[in-house]
C-alpha cells in the first residue's frame, strides 16, 4: 500500500480483528499483541494524520483534539493491561 490513509484504514481493520481473537483468548501473548499493534496505530496517527488534519481540515484542530483525548484513554487502557499480564506472569511464575 503506497497510501498512508489506506494503511491506517487497513491497519483499523486489522486492530478491530485482533482485538475479537482477544474477546476470546486474553492470554498474555494475545494481550500483549493487541497493545503493541495499538501502540504502533497510535503512534502513526499523531506522527502523520494528526498533524494534516490540523492544516488542511476545516475544524481538523478540533478533530484531532478529540481523537488524541481517545487515544490517551486507549494507552492508559494498554498500560493496565501491560501491568495485569505482567503481574499475571509473576504469579503464575511463583
Amino acid at each position: 500500500m503506497t497510501d498512508g490513509f489506506a494503511w491506517l484504514e487497513q491497519d483499523h481493520r486489522d486492530i478491530e480483528e485482533q482485538f475479537q481473537t482477544f474477546l476470546r483468548d486474553n492470554e498474555e501473548p494475545v494481550v500483549r499483541a493487541v497493545c503493541e499493534h495499538l501502540t504502533r496505530h497510535s503512534g502513526a496517527e499523531d506522527a502523520a494524520l494528526y498533524p494534516a488534519l490540523r492544516r488542511y481540515v476545516d475544524d481538523g484542530d478540533d478533530l484531532a483534539d478529540t481523537a488524541q483525548q481517545e487515544h490517551a484513554a486507549i494507552a492508559t487502557i494498554v498500560a493496565e493491561l501491560y501491568q495485569s499480564t505482567t503481574r499475571h506472569a509473576r504469579v503464575a511464575l511463583g
